[in-house]
């Protein structure tokens, strides 16, 4: 019995060794991926959300709207456009980097006939994340992504639209009407139409997660994003994030 049991010890001891060398050599690990393109333009559509926590003494409510007023959209439609870099190491690891312009429009209905709210926003996005790709072919491959992207708010106004006197006007909420100029604001105590001057300077981090494929130099990608700080206090904050994003790159 001894004998038999040394025997299996020994043998299985000479087979394992062989067994890894065959499974490794079967394995071709992605050391350096084919058709290496750093630079390139990019389109695509980005869905842009703010959900929204109001905590009371009975309760919590969360909601999710679009980035400009009007809740009763749940996000707000973005084109997003601008220049991509990857540039890539060993093993198929490489930073996705960038810089992009987000232009949302979104019109509302006013409380009048023929009247309306329109808002205009554009921000500028640079993600820094980590990619890895793995080429399947030599000409087709996969990607992930994951890691942070910084938002700088350039410009938001708001265009208001009425047939009263047949110009465009505001009303207040004590029924008074003033004058607006295109992407102006107003001024509820002086009943002032001021410029959007000092823009919408917000600053938002979020981390991005996605995939993606790619057949030579046209790549898609497909991901969203995250954010990492809410703004608001204890009882009422607002956590800013793109739940879809759909881009498409040429590289070169």
């Amino acid at each position: 019995m001894k004998k038999q049991l040394l025997f299996s010890v020994v043998a299985l001891m000479l087979i394992l060794p062989a067994s890894a060398q065959k499974i490794t050599q079967k394995i071709k690990f992605n050391d350096q991926p084919s058709n290496k393109r750093p630079f390139g333009l990019s389109i695509g559509f980005v869905s842009k959300q703010n959900r929204c926590t109001e905590i009371y003494e009975d309760g919590v409510a969360r909601y999710r709207m679009g980035i400009f007023n009007g809740g009763w959209r749940a996000f707000t439609p973005a084109l997003k456009i601008g220049f991509t870099a990857v540039p890539e190491f060993k093993y198929g690891i490489g930073i996705q980097t960038g810089a992009y312009l987000e232009t949302a429009i979104q019109k509302y209905p006013g409380n009048y006939a023929q009247s309306y709210m329109r808002y205009l926003d554009l921000t500028v996005s640079i993600p820094i994340r980590l990619q890895y790709r793995y080429s399947i072919t030599e000409n087709f491959s996969c990607l992930v992504y994951a890691g942070p992207s910084f938002d700088f708010g350039a410009f938001r106004g708001c265009n208001s639209n009425s047939p009263v006197y047949g110009k465009k006007t505001f009303e207040d909420n004590g029924g008074n009407w003033y004058e607006m100029k295109p992407y102006h604001v107003m001024n509820y105590e002086t009943g002032d139409s001021l410029l959007v001057k000092d823009r919408y300077t917000g600053f938002n981090c979020l981390f991005g997660v996605g995939g993606g494929l790619q057949y030579k130099g046209l790549q898609l990608r497909v991901g969203a994003e995250f954010g990492l700080k809410p703004t608001g206090d204890a009882e009422e904050f607002v956590r800013y994030t793109k739940p879809i994003e759909v881009m498409v790159s040429y590289l070169f």
